[in-house]
């Protein structure tokens, strides 16, 4: 079974996949072959349980927790974090979290940002297996 993925859901990995770094390169191509298999909401977040098509190209990343994508809504510039996890040189997840705050009900009107510009992929390359 495959789960719709919503536009915040879809923004939030584009953003944080998005960029000029070749580890981010062959997830795109990952994310792009990939269908979202369930979601689970919690008080203050979600998780996306992501399955990569089996012939899709891996990384050489054992298990990396990655996000420096924010969400802005309309009341609230600093609402959510988002991280996406790799394992086995796979994308296998998305997590998308308030800060103090229960889920909203309305994300309407929301927005992406960096936490800082320009993105630092320190933690990307540090992940790769060499």
């Amino acid at each position: 079974m495959s789960v719709d993925v919503s536009p915040l859901e879809r923004a939030v990995i584009e953003a944080t996949l998005a960029g000029d770094h070749p580890i981010l390169a062959v997830l795109r191509r990952q994310w792009a072959s990939a269908r979202v298999t369930s979601r689970d909401f919690t008080s203050f977040g979600l998780y996306l349980a992501i399955e990569v098509a089996g012939d899709a190209p891996t990384v050489p990343i054992a298990r990396l927790l990655f996000g420096d994508v924010r969400v802005e809504l309309p009341r609230n510039k600093n609402a959510m974090g988002s991280l996406v996890v790799i394992e086995e040189g796979r994308l296998t997840c998305l997590e998308v979290y308030t800060f103090d705050m229960p889920w909203p009900d309305d994300v309407t009107g929301f927005r992406t940002k960096y936490v800082k510009e320009p993105r630092s992929f320190e933690k990307v390359d540090a992940a790769v297996e060499r």
